[in-house]
């Protein structure tokens, strides 16, 4: 092969090296939300366990409860420190929280609920990037 040649065929394989490495990839699809309704058990608490993992996302996202005791324990089943925060949801003149629980750590929060409605849970830390969850509360 003469030199020309070979520059030539240098040149073509690297420019499709590149241009393999700039073609878009598909994204992966955000994790479905998931929901569970709990009931009372035996002791009349409404007992549910809620978990931090990857993908800043709180599993079940959503959780429906009826007016009373509510057992809800928070796991941290990832590496990254999450924390479960209710803004809007304050049992003893504080709000319904966790500390910041590293991975491996489990928290119970035990508190009573007397108004229907929504009360909106988030990670304090990844509340911008999405890791939020609502408890539903039936009347």
């Amino acid at each position: 092969m003469r030199p020309i040649g070979r520059a030539w065929l240098v040149l073509l394989a690297a420019g499709s090296v590149l241009a393999a490495g700039c073609q878009r990839r598909p994204e992966a699809a955000p994790p479905t939300p998931t929901s569970v309704t709990v009931t009372p058990g035996p002791d009349a608490v409404q007992a549910v366990t809620v978990s931090a993992a990857g993908q800043y996302r709180f599993v079940p996202d959503t959780v429906t409860v009826s007016v009373g005791r509510v057992r809800l324990t928070f796991r941290n089943t990832g590496s990254t420190p999450h924390n479960l925060t209710f803004r809007t949801l304050v049992a003893g003149g504080r709000p319904v929280a966790t500390a910041t629980l590293r991975g491996g750590g489990e928290e119970p929060l035990d508190f009573a609920v007397s108004t229907p409605g929504q009360y909106r849970f988030v990670c304090t830390i990844h509340e911008a990037l999405g890791q939020t969850g609502v408890l539903n509360v039936r009347p």
